[in-house]
């Protein structure tokens, strides 16, 4: 209870989900799968494209 199971060998940030910690880990190695239609700029998550997504 209270902990954070998923630690990030590169940083030492913890997470409690694993969907946040993997997401995180992509940040370290610059994989950015997610590519906006109009730009072409990568994100990490899904969810940041979207926020982006809003500017176009």
């Amino acid at each position: 209870v209270g902990e954070d199971p998923y630690k990030c060998w590169e940083c030492g940030k913890s997470f409690r989900q694993s969907s946040a910690f993997l997401s995180h880990v992509r940040g370290h190695g610059g994989e950015k799968p997610h590519r906006c239609g109009h730009c072409g700029k990568g994100f990490v998550v899904r969810s940041a494209l979207s926020r982006h997504q809003r500017i176009h």
